[in-house]
């Protein structure tokens, strides 16, 4: 990595730091907006026609089931004409009742199947009846919503009464289905967010604000960028650990760096020192003035140079070279102040040969030693205007006039690494969301449109979004939930 890879990664984390967050939160806006404008088109005309009730007859016999399904039983009194002639005293009238066949549904064709409606008779005083109803639309056969219209008949000794019977049954589609499916949606989503929170987060935070402080205590920045190579792999795989959620792993790293803590807080220390140097000339150029294209590559290039000494004393193998590590930051600590005072004279004084070439020197690789600046006098020369060894390489040809440590892109940077598939970096949110939504469907089907007893009042649509909450929340997994489309008859065991 090179050093102005280094300026451009610090300049991309703040910059993807700050997309992140405003991401985040135009995600839960949109899912706000979105969940409000569901409610709203779910209560109004539109996507969702409005059910409107019908007009029920106030005379006769009607039984109304709203959104229940479960079968009801009615009692009725009718009104009747006195038997002529009257039964023998104390020998009563036998009377019958039956239904004229089975109930025909108003809005076109369909049928309550008789078979699946009990009625019963009982004489109150000589001209009232007493007719008991009972009417399962489930069993065992499933009647579709609507209103049906029949006739209850009854007759006995001198008695003929024909009495109206309708039954209603309320569309459970439309905008109840809506409303149901948002309810799930939202219980599920929630169910899910609680779980990721106690199951994951929770212990993972613990983990992250421990990773926190022993960063701090490294004086760990730049990705590691003050650390030897090995311990920012370790630091790297810790990390890897703790996302992955090896807590017995992350344990053991954990331990290790609490016996390595003050031999890499020391490493830190003199890398970081190195760093603030590079970082002291870069800022020394940035300020610089009417500075050709050339020279500004020229110390862009030197800049290279002492990054990459620094990077060499990195890869050495830590702790075991731990003392030339040392001796190698100190060493060009005492080199980088020199170059430091190399740049800040030459660009007083751009023309000074002398100063030229041996901002060539380092280029190459030559870090002059300690005191080596008082050797070089300062001379009020002609620009030299002859060609930097930079100028025709390709990294020279990448750099562009005054581009370096302001925000460069160097060619290995700019080459696509290849992005990988959004399946596998989403692996979790898209299993996540496709969980949610089965949830919520099999829901749908099982607690709402598959539930018998469903009155629709305010604790069958709160128990909705308990269920998805709790399904989530308990982990069953998805074929489980899926086993659960072909028990609608036991679906009520479902709730919570």
């Amino acid at each position: 990595m090179a050093y102005q890879d280094l300026q451009l990664q610090r300049s991309l984390r703040e910059s993807l730091r700050r997309r992140s967050s405003l991401v985040g939160f135009s995600a839960l806006v949109i899912l706000a907006y979105a969940v409000v404008a569901l409610i709203v088109l779910t209560y109004t005309k539109g996507i969702f026609e409005k059910e409107v009730a019908p007009t029920l007859p106030k005379e006769g016999i009607v039984l109304s089931f709203e959104l229940n399904r479960d079968s009801i039983t009615r009692s009725f009194t009718v009104d009747v004409q006195a038997a002529q002639p009257p039964p023998p005293a104390g020998q009563p009238a036998e009377l019958s009742v039956r239904l004229a066949g089975d109930l025909r549904h108003d809005g076109g064709p369909g049928e309550f199947p008789e078979g699946q409606i009990t009625v019963g008779v009982n004489r109150l005083t000589e001209t009232r009846l007493s007719i008991a109803i009972t009417a399962d639309p489930w069993a065992p056969e499933k009647v579709r919503a609507g209103v049906f219209r029949g006739l209850v008949q009854v007759r006995g000794p001198g008695i003929s009464t024909d009495a109206p019977l309708t039954i209603w049954l309320k569309d459970r589609d439309g905008r109840g289905a809506a409303l149901a499916l948002t309810l799930l949606l939202l219980g599920a989503m929630l169910g899910l967010l609680v779980k990721y929170i106690t199951e994951r987060l929770t212990p993972q935070a613990v983990l992250v604000r421990r990773l926190g402080t022993l960063k701090r205590a490294l004086s760990y920045r730049d990705d590691g960028a003050t650390l030897p190579v090995r311990a920012r792999m370790r630091i790297d795989d810790l990390e890897d650990q703790i996302s992955r959620s090896d807590y017995a792993q992350v344990e053991k790293s954990f331990e290790e760096f609490d016996k390595d803590k003050v031999a890499l807080a020391t490493m830190s220390w003199h890398f970081r020192i190195l760093l603030d140097q590079l970082d002291q000339q870069a800022g020394i150029l940035r300020g610089a003035r009417k500075l050709s294209s050339t020279d500004a590559r020229l110390i862009e290039g030197v800049l290279e140079a002492e990054f990459r000494a620094v990077q060499k004393s990195q890869v050495l193998d830590w702790p075991e070279q731990e003392e030339d590590m040392v001796a190698q930051c100190r060493e060009n600590a005492n080199s980088f102040g020199v170059v430091t005072g190399i740049i800040s004279r030459f660009l007083r004084s751009p023309g000074d040969r002398r100063l030229r070439a041996q901002l060539f020197d380092i280029q190459q690789g030559d870090l002059p030693p300690a005191g080596s600046l008082l050797d070089v006098p300062e001379t009020d020369t002609e620009a030299d205007e002859s060609p930097s060894p930079l100028a025709d390489s390709p990294e020279a040809r990448d750099f562009g006039p005054r581009a370096g440590i302001v925000g460069i892109v160097t060619p290995g940077l700019r080459q696509d690494p290849g992005r990988v598939s959004l399946l596998f970096r989403q692996a979790r949110t898209i299993a996540a969301l496709a969980s949610v939504l089965v949830v919520s469907l099999v829901g749908l089907k099982t607690q709402y449109l598959d539930q018998r007893p469903f009155a629709g009042n305010l604790s069958d649509w709160l128990g909705i979004g308990l269920w998805g909450l709790v399904v989530e929340l308990s982990g069953v997994a998805v074929l489980d939930v899926l086993g659960r489309l072909g028990s609608g008859g036991t679906a009520g065991s479902t709730r919570p």
